[in-house]
C-alpha cells in the first residue's frame, strides 16, 4: 500500500495541531498564569468579578500543571471550580447546611438546588474543613454527600459537570486546597 507524501508544512501543522481542545485549555492557562506574577498572588488586585474568576482559573491551572495533573476534563471542572469560588467570594450561600439544599431539592424536584448543596459540600471539603466538623457532621459525611448530590445533579440533567465533579470530587477538593495554601504563602 502506497503513503501519501505530504508537504513538510502541513505535517508540522498537524503535528502541532492546536485545534484540540486539551491544547486550548492548556494556552489558556499559560496565558492566564502569566497574567498573575508571585508578587500580586494576594487578592488586591482583583478589581471585578471577571477578574476574580481569571484569578482563581490561574491560581487553579497552576496547582494542576504542578500536580501534573494535564487533562481536558481537570480543566472544565478547574473553570467550574473558579466560578464556584467567584461566586461565593460575591455572594455566600443562603445556608451552609447540605441538609437544606437535599430537602429543599427533593421537596421542589428543582436539580439546580441539589447542586448548589453539593457546592456546599465541595466547598466545606476544600476550604472551610473546620466548619464541615460542625454539628455531628464530619468531614468525611461531607464528602460522601457532596459525591453523591454531584452524581444526583448529573442524573436529572445530563450535565456532565454533576458527573465530572462527583468523579473526581476528592481530587479537586485537595487542588482547591493547595490553590488557596499558595495563595497564603
Amino acid at each position: 500500500m502506497a503513503k501519501k507524501i505530504i508537504s513538510i508544512i502541513d505535517a508540522r501543522a498537524k503535528k502541532n495541531n492546536h485545534n484540540n481542545p486539551l491544547n486550548k485549555f492548556i494556552e489558556r492557562a499559560q496565558i492566564l498564569k502569566k497574567s498573575i506574577t508571585k508578587s500580586n498572588k494576594l487578592i488586591i488586585g482583583v478589581k471585578d468579578y471577571g477578574s476574580l474568576l481569571k484569578f482563581f482559573e490561574a491560581i487553579i491551572s497552576e496547582t494542576l500543571f504542578s500536580l501534573k495533573i494535564i487533562n481536558e476534563d481537570a480543566f472544565i471542572y478547574s473553570i467550574y471550580i473558579a466560578k464556584l469560588l467567584s461566586d461565593i467570594s460575591n455572594k455566600p450561600p443562603k445556608s451552609w447546611y447540605a441538609i437544606d439544599f437535599i430537602l429543599e431539592g427533593n421537596k421542589t424536584e428543582n436539580p439546580t438546588i441539589i447542586k448548589n448543596g453539593a457546592d456546599i459540600c465541595f466547598l466545606l471539603c476544600s476550604l472551610f474543613q473546620k466548619r464541615a466538623e460542625h454539628r455531628s457532621m464530619t468531614i468525611n459525611d461531607y464528602k460522601k454527600y457532596g459525591i453523591g448530590l454531584y452524581y444526583q445533579y448529573y442524573s436529572s440533567t445530563d450535565n456532565i459537570i454533576g458527573k465530572q465533579m462527583s468523579d473526581n470530587f476528592i481530587t479537586m477538593t485537595n487542588v482547591t486546597q493547595k490553590s488557596v495554601t499558595k495563595l497564603i504563602e
